[in-house]
Protein backbone atom coordinates (compact mmCIF):
# COMPACT_ATOMS: atom_id res chain seq x y z
CA UNK A 1 0.00 0.00 0.00
CA UNK A 2 1.26 3.33 -1.00
CA UNK A 3 0.69 6.18 1.68
CA UNK A 4 1.05 9.72 0.85
CA UNK A 5 3.18 11.80 3.83
CA UNK A 6 1.41 14.52 4.76
CA UNK A 7 3.39 17.70 2.80
CA UNK A 8 2.17 15.78 -0.19
CA UNK A 9 -1.28 14.85 0.72
CA UNK A 10 -2.32 18.30 1.83
CA UNK A 11 -0.47 19.78 -1.79
CA UNK A 12 -2.83 17.69 -3.89
CA UNK A 13 -5.82 19.35 -1.25
CA UNK A 14 -4.62 22.48 -1.96
CA UNK A 15 -4.34 22.27 -5.67
CA UNK A 16 -7.75 20.18 -5.86
CA UNK A 17 -9.40 22.75 -3.61
CA UNK A 18 -7.98 25.86 -5.68
CA UNK A 19 -8.95 23.79 -9.33
CA UNK A 20 -12.78 23.45 -8.42
CA UNK A 21 -12.63 27.21 -6.95
CA UNK A 22 -11.82 28.60 -9.87
CA UNK A 23 -14.61 26.42 -12.18
CA UNK A 24 -17.38 26.30 -10.02
CA UNK A 25 -19.46 29.40 -9.85
CA UNK A 26 -23.13 28.42 -9.09
CA UNK A 27 -24.92 31.97 -9.92
CA UNK A 28 -23.03 31.79 -13.24
CA UNK A 29 -23.97 28.29 -13.82
CA UNK A 30 -27.70 29.43 -13.30
CA UNK A 31 -27.82 32.21 -15.39
CA UNK A 32 -26.69 30.23 -18.26
CA UNK A 33 -29.67 27.27 -17.66
CA UNK A 34 -31.75 30.04 -17.60
CA UNK A 35 -30.93 31.52 -20.47
CA UNK A 36 -30.51 28.12 -22.32
CA UNK A 37 -34.14 27.30 -21.21
CA UNK A 38 -35.24 30.33 -23.00
CA UNK A 39 -33.47 29.77 -25.96
CA UNK A 40 -35.03 26.44 -26.30
CA UNK A 41 -38.49 28.03 -26.14
CA UNK A 42 -37.27 29.98 -29.54
CA UNK A 43 -36.51 26.45 -31.20
CA UNK A 44 -32.27 27.68 -30.83
CA UNK A 45 -31.27 24.34 -29.60
CA UNK A 46 -27.72 24.77 -31.13
CA UNK A 47 -27.19 27.81 -28.55
CA UNK A 48 -29.17 26.00 -25.66
CA UNK A 49 -26.63 23.08 -26.00
CA UNK A 50 -23.86 25.53 -25.94
CA UNK A 51 -24.95 27.33 -22.78
CA UNK A 52 -26.28 24.38 -21.05
CA UNK A 53 -22.60 22.50 -21.22
CA UNK A 54 -21.16 25.68 -20.12
CA UNK A 55 -23.61 25.66 -17.19
CA UNK A 56 -22.84 21.71 -16.13
CA UNK A 57 -19.29 23.01 -16.21
CA UNK A 58 -19.82 25.55 -13.92
CA UNK A 59 -21.87 23.62 -11.32
CA UNK A 60 -22.20 19.97 -12.26
CA UNK A 61 -25.12 18.55 -11.83
CA UNK A 62 -27.52 15.51 -12.93
CA UNK A 63 -30.51 18.18 -13.62
CA UNK A 64 -28.61 19.80 -15.87
CA UNK A 65 -27.06 17.07 -17.92
CA UNK A 66 -30.88 15.83 -18.18
CA UNK A 67 -31.37 18.88 -19.96
CA UNK A 68 -28.39 19.01 -21.81
CA UNK A 69 -28.63 15.79 -23.08
CA UNK A 70 -32.45 16.24 -24.45
CA UNK A 71 -31.22 19.57 -26.51
CA UNK A 72 -28.03 17.52 -27.87
CA UNK A 73 -30.96 14.65 -29.11
CA UNK A 74 -33.19 18.03 -30.47
CA UNK A 75 -30.01 18.96 -32.81
CA UNK A 76 -29.30 15.16 -33.71
CA UNK A 77 -26.48 13.87 -31.88
CA UNK A 78 -27.96 10.80 -29.92
CA UNK A 79 -24.76 8.89 -29.18
CA UNK A 80 -23.68 12.33 -27.62
CA UNK A 81 -27.07 12.61 -26.01
CA UNK A 82 -27.50 9.23 -24.86
CA UNK A 83 -23.86 9.39 -23.25
CA UNK A 84 -25.43 12.01 -21.30
CA UNK A 85 -28.46 10.19 -20.06
CA UNK A 86 -26.50 7.62 -19.03
CA UNK A 87 -24.52 9.59 -16.87
CA UNK A 88 -27.30 11.68 -15.18
CA UNK A 89 -28.83 8.43 -14.52
CA UNK A 90 -25.85 7.00 -12.60
CA UNK A 91 -25.59 10.28 -10.49
CA UNK A 92 -29.65 10.17 -9.54
CA UNK A 93 -30.66 8.73 -6.17
CA UNK A 94 -32.17 5.62 -6.74
CA UNK A 95 -35.74 6.57 -5.63
CA UNK A 96 -35.21 10.10 -7.19
CA UNK A 97 -38.67 10.99 -9.75
CA UNK A 98 -36.20 11.59 -12.31
CA UNK A 99 -35.03 8.26 -12.69
CA UNK A 100 -37.97 6.73 -14.99
CA UNK A 101 -37.82 9.56 -17.34
CA UNK A 102 -34.09 9.34 -17.85
CA UNK A 103 -34.22 4.84 -18.55
CA UNK A 104 -37.50 5.92 -20.73
CA UNK A 105 -34.90 8.58 -22.77
CA UNK A 106 -32.11 6.00 -22.86
CA UNK A 107 -33.75 3.46 -24.19
CA UNK A 108 -35.48 5.32 -26.42
CA UNK A 109 -31.77 6.33 -27.73
CA UNK A 110 -30.38 3.02 -28.18
CA UNK A 111 -32.86 1.61 -30.78
CA UNK A 112 -32.04 4.77 -32.49
CA UNK A 113 -28.23 4.76 -32.45
CA UNK A 114 -25.67 4.42 -35.24
CA UNK A 115 -22.69 1.63 -34.52
CA UNK A 116 -19.19 2.43 -36.35
CA UNK A 117 -16.40 -0.57 -36.28
CA UNK A 118 -13.17 0.67 -37.40
CA UNK A 119 -10.37 -1.29 -38.21
CA UNK A 120 -6.56 -1.26 -39.54
CA UNK A 121 -5.59 -3.18 -42.88
CA UNK A 122 -2.87 -5.80 -42.04
CA UNK A 123 -0.62 -4.61 -43.62
CA UNK A 124 -0.70 -1.88 -40.69
CA UNK A 125 2.51 -1.17 -39.21
CA UNK A 126 3.31 -1.09 -35.39
CA UNK A 127 3.00 2.15 -33.32
CA UNK A 128 -0.30 3.53 -35.51
CA UNK A 129 -2.70 6.40 -34.10
CA UNK A 130 -6.02 6.35 -34.92
CA UNK A 131 -8.27 9.60 -34.47
CA UNK A 132 -12.26 10.15 -34.62
CA UNK A 133 -12.57 13.24 -34.92
CA UNK A 134 -10.36 14.82 -32.26
CA UNK A 135 -10.49 11.63 -29.70
CA UNK A 136 -8.04 9.23 -29.93
CA UNK A 137 -9.51 5.61 -30.84
CA UNK A 138 -7.39 3.16 -28.50
CA UNK A 139 -6.18 -0.16 -29.82
CA UNK A 140 -8.73 -2.32 -27.40
CA UNK A 141 -11.98 -0.09 -29.26
CA UNK A 142 -10.78 -1.31 -32.68
CA UNK A 143 -13.28 -3.87 -34.31
CA UNK A 144 -15.25 -3.14 -31.25
CA UNK A 145 -18.86 -1.50 -32.68
CA UNK A 146 -19.37 1.82 -30.98
CA UNK A 147 -22.26 4.17 -30.88
CA UNK A 148 -21.48 7.22 -32.86
CA UNK A 149 -23.04 10.40 -33.90
CA UNK A 150 -25.30 10.21 -37.24
CA UNK A 151 -23.26 11.90 -40.06
CA UNK A 152 -20.02 12.80 -41.07
CA UNK A 153 -17.21 10.93 -39.53
CA UNK A 154 -13.69 11.71 -40.19
CA UNK A 155 -11.27 9.11 -39.14
CA UNK A 156 -7.71 9.57 -39.23
CA UNK A 157 -4.58 6.96 -39.19
CA UNK A 158 -1.00 8.33 -38.43
CA UNK A 159 1.88 6.01 -39.01
CA UNK A 160 5.00 7.07 -37.33
CA UNK A 161 7.28 9.05 -40.10
CA UNK A 162 4.29 9.32 -42.65
CA UNK A 163 1.82 12.41 -42.76
CA UNK A 164 -1.80 11.51 -41.71
CA UNK A 165 -4.28 9.38 -44.15
CA UNK A 166 -7.83 10.69 -43.68
CA UNK A 167 -10.96 8.34 -43.96
CA UNK A 168 -14.43 9.85 -44.26
CA UNK A 169 -17.94 7.94 -43.70
CA UNK A 170 -21.24 9.11 -43.70
CA UNK A 171 -23.30 7.14 -41.21
CA UNK A 172 -27.32 7.14 -40.97
CA UNK A 173 -29.32 6.78 -38.35
CA UNK A 174 -29.70 3.07 -36.65
CA UNK A 175 -26.95 2.25 -39.04
CA UNK A 176 -23.85 -0.20 -38.72
CA UNK A 177 -20.74 -0.03 -40.77
CA UNK A 178 -17.58 -1.40 -40.72
CA UNK A 179 -14.96 0.51 -42.22
CA UNK A 180 -11.01 -0.02 -42.73
CA UNK A 181 -8.80 2.55 -42.43
CA UNK A 182 -6.38 3.92 -45.39
CA UNK A 183 -2.78 4.52 -44.06
CA UNK A 184 -1.08 4.60 -47.46
CA UNK A 185 -0.17 8.71 -46.70
CA UNK A 186 3.49 9.90 -48.22
CA UNK A 187 6.09 9.66 -46.00
CA UNK A 188 7.30 12.86 -44.68
CA UNK A 189 10.32 14.35 -46.30
CA UNK A 190 13.76 14.16 -44.08
CA UNK A 191 15.04 17.70 -43.03
CA UNK A 192 18.34 18.65 -44.37
CA UNK A 193 21.20 17.81 -41.93
CA UNK A 194 23.90 20.54 -41.48
CA UNK A 195 27.17 19.88 -39.88
CA UNK A 196 27.67 21.61 -36.33
CA UNK A 197 29.00 25.15 -36.43
CA UNK A 198 27.74 25.52 -40.24
CA UNK A 199 25.21 27.93 -41.25
CA UNK A 200 21.85 27.02 -42.52
CA UNK A 201 21.10 27.63 -46.89
CA UNK A 202 20.58 31.09 -47.15
CA UNK A 203 17.28 31.03 -49.28
CA UNK A 204 17.27 32.15 -52.81
CA UNK A 205 15.60 35.60 -53.08
CA UNK A 206 12.03 35.81 -53.90
CA UNK A 207 10.49 36.71 -57.34
CA UNK A 208 9.31 40.21 -55.49
CA UNK A 209 12.14 41.03 -53.44
CA UNK A 210 14.37 40.41 -56.97
CA UNK A 211 12.34 43.21 -58.94
CA UNK A 212 12.61 45.70 -55.60
CA UNK A 213 16.21 45.43 -55.66
CA UNK A 214 16.58 45.90 -59.61
CA UNK A 215 14.00 48.76 -59.38
CA UNK A 216 15.83 50.21 -56.66
CA UNK A 217 18.88 49.72 -58.61
CA UNK A 218 18.02 51.72 -61.52
CA UNK A 219 16.73 54.29 -59.45
CA UNK A 220 19.75 54.70 -57.61
CA UNK A 221 21.69 54.49 -60.06
CA UNK A 222 19.89 57.36 -62.15
CA UNK A 223 20.15 59.87 -59.02
CA UNK A 224 23.67 58.64 -58.63
CA UNK A 225 24.93 59.13 -62.38
CA UNK A 226 22.97 62.48 -62.41
CA UNK A 227 24.99 63.70 -58.81
CA UNK A 228 27.94 63.20 -60.46
CA UNK A 229 26.89 65.02 -63.74
CA UNK A 230 25.90 67.95 -61.22
CA UNK A 231 29.66 67.94 -59.64
CA UNK A 232 31.46 68.04 -62.72
CA UNK A 233 29.74 70.73 -64.06
CA UNK A 234 30.16 72.81 -61.03
CA UNK A 235 33.80 71.70 -60.86
CA UNK A 236 34.51 73.33 -63.77
CA UNK A 237 32.20 76.18 -63.11
CA UNK A 238 34.93 76.53 -59.68
CA UNK A 239 38.07 75.99 -62.01
CA UNK A 240 36.91 78.99 -63.80
CA UNK A 241 36.06 81.46 -61.37
CA UNK A 242 39.53 79.99 -59.54
CA UNK A 243 41.24 82.03 -62.80
CA UNK A 244 39.31 84.59 -62.93
CA UNK A 245 40.35 85.20 -59.19
CA UNK A 246 43.87 84.46 -60.03
CA UNK A 247 43.72 86.85 -62.38
CA UNK A 248 42.30 89.69 -60.50
CA UNK A 249 43.11 89.23 -57.29
CA UNK A 250 46.27 88.89 -55.09
CA UNK A 251 47.15 84.99 -54.57
CA UNK A 252 48.90 86.14 -50.90
CA UNK A 253 46.78 88.99 -49.48
CA UNK A 254 43.56 88.06 -51.29
CA UNK A 255 42.60 91.51 -52.48
CA UNK A 256 41.18 91.71 -55.51
CA UNK A 257 41.63 94.74 -57.60
CA UNK A 258 37.84 94.70 -59.34
CA UNK A 259 34.46 93.48 -58.96
CA UNK A 260 34.82 90.42 -61.25
CA UNK A 261 37.76 88.95 -58.46
CA UNK A 262 35.35 89.53 -55.85
CA UNK A 263 32.86 87.11 -57.45
CA UNK A 264 34.95 85.13 -58.58
CA UNK A 265 36.11 84.63 -55.21
CA UNK A 266 32.52 84.49 -53.44
CA UNK A 267 31.05 82.24 -56.37
CA UNK A 268 34.42 79.86 -56.84
CA UNK A 269 33.60 78.49 -53.03
CA UNK A 270 30.16 77.80 -53.29
CA UNK A 271 30.63 76.43 -56.74
CA UNK A 272 33.46 74.14 -55.20
CA UNK A 273 31.46 72.88 -51.91
CA UNK A 274 28.66 72.20 -53.77
CA UNK A 275 30.55 70.27 -56.92
CA UNK A 276 32.12 68.05 -53.96
CA UNK A 277 29.15 67.05 -51.95
CA UNK A 278 27.33 66.47 -55.60
CA UNK A 279 30.05 64.14 -56.34
CA UNK A 280 30.01 62.24 -52.77
CA UNK A 281 26.55 61.73 -53.04
CA UNK A 282 26.49 60.81 -56.80
CA UNK A 283 29.67 58.39 -56.32
CA UNK A 284 27.69 56.87 -53.00
CA UNK A 285 24.35 56.37 -54.83
CA UNK A 286 26.16 54.96 -58.42
CA UNK A 287 27.68 52.27 -56.34
CA UNK A 288 24.59 51.27 -54.41
CA UNK A 289 22.62 51.54 -57.36
CA UNK A 290 25.51 48.85 -58.68
CA UNK A 291 25.62 46.81 -55.40
CA UNK A 292 21.82 46.31 -55.74
CA UNK A 293 22.05 45.51 -59.33
CA UNK A 294 24.67 42.64 -58.35
CA UNK A 295 22.81 41.43 -55.17
CA UNK A 296 19.10 41.26 -56.82
CA UNK A 297 21.21 37.86 -58.82
CA UNK A 298 21.95 36.32 -55.54
CA UNK A 299 22.97 36.98 -51.63
CA UNK A 300 26.10 39.32 -51.10
CA UNK A 301 27.74 40.99 -48.93
CA UNK A 302 28.62 44.71 -49.25
CA UNK A 303 29.96 47.81 -47.63
CA UNK A 304 29.33 51.27 -49.20
CA UNK A 305 31.04 54.60 -48.07
CA UNK A 306 33.43 57.45 -48.72
CA UNK A 307 36.66 58.56 -47.94
CA UNK A 308 37.61 62.00 -47.29
CA UNK A 309 40.31 63.44 -49.66
CA UNK A 310 42.03 66.88 -49.90
CA UNK A 311 39.86 69.23 -51.68
CA UNK A 312 36.66 66.69 -51.90
CA UNK A 313 36.20 62.95 -51.38
CA UNK A 314 36.29 59.41 -53.08
CA UNK A 315 33.14 56.73 -52.63
CA UNK A 316 33.83 52.93 -52.78
CA UNK A 317 32.36 49.79 -52.28
CA UNK A 318 33.10 46.54 -51.23
CA UNK A 319 31.90 42.95 -51.87
CA UNK A 320 31.55 39.49 -51.93
CA UNK A 321 29.05 37.88 -54.60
Amino acid sequence: MRILTAPVALLLVVTATTAYAQAHDPAAAESLFRSAKAAEEKGDFKSACGMFAESQRLDPGPGTLLNQADCEEHLGALATAWGHFLTAKDQLPANDDRVPYATQRITALEKRLPHLSIHLPASAPAGITVMRGQAEVHAAALGVPMAVDPGLQTLTATVPGHLPATTTVTIAEGESKDVTLKIDAPAIAPATPTAPGEPAPAAAPSSDSTSTRRTLAWVAGGVGVAGLGVGVVTGILALGDASTFKNNCNQTTGACQNQSGVDAASSGKTASTLSTAALIAGGLLTGAGVVLFVTSRGPASTTVGATPLPGGAAASFTGRF
